[in-house]
């Protein structure tokens, strides 16, 4: 309305950052993303900004221009863009192995569930979702009340509609193809079957 009124004519500014943020360093309900998104809450109210906002860009994409960036809603967005580059360090992710992940879970006491992401494998980010590493560790330590979802694997899709429940089946699945996701896991003498939500 101030502007329609024409109290306040807006200058939009927009600063390319050369960093390209991890997905995992963009979940907002966690740092270091919640110290930084605060920063500029204040930022805007101190320096009587119209809006802000911080652009985590997007990792996987596969462009030159690619990267992260702020957008200001005001004449001048130089501090803004200078604090989030200083900052960049903090977004550096800590990688585990699936051999820490699944000895972490373990380890886990509560009442709840453990819910373990692959991030590096996420089809929504173009991978081809048939990495191989934490399955074979699951299936390695057969623990009860597991649970994996899920591999994309044409092949064995089409195999298993060709079987009924109750058949035992042997079959190769994942790693199909790019070929650097792990080893195809061999699946050999596996009985189709299916279960209840209260079953698991």
């Amino acid at each position: 309305m101030q502007m329609i009124n024409k109290k306040v004519k807006s200058v939009m500014a927009l600063k390319n950052l050369p960093i390209l943020l991890p997905l995992s360093g963009g979940f907002t309900l966690r740092e270091p993303i919640i110290t930084l998104n605060n920063h500029i809450k204040n930022y805007i109210k101190e320096n009587n900004l119209i809006d802000a906002t911080f652009f985590h860009g997007f990792p996987y994409a596969d462009t030159s221009y690619g990267s992260s960036s702020i957008l200001v809603l005001t004449d001048n967005d130089k501090e803004l863009a200078e604090y989030v580059w200083e900052y960049r360090k903090h977004f550096l992710p800590e990688i585990i192995s699936a051999k820490d992940a699944m000895d972490q879970a373990e380890e886990y006491t509560g009442d709840g569930y453990v819910l373990i992401s692959e991030v590096s494998d996420n089809p929504g980010c173009g991978a081809p979702c048939d990495a191989t590493h934490l399955l074979r560790e699951i299936l390695d330590r057969n623990l009860p009340k597991t649970i994996f979802s899920f591999i994309y694997d044409k092949e064995v899709v089409e195999f298993l509609h060709n079987h009924k429940i109750g058949d035992v089946v042997s079959f190769t699945l994942g790693d199909k193809i790019e070929k650097i996701h792990g080893e195809p896991i061999e699946i050999k003498d596996a009985l189709i079957q299916t279960y209840q939500i209260e079953n698991i």
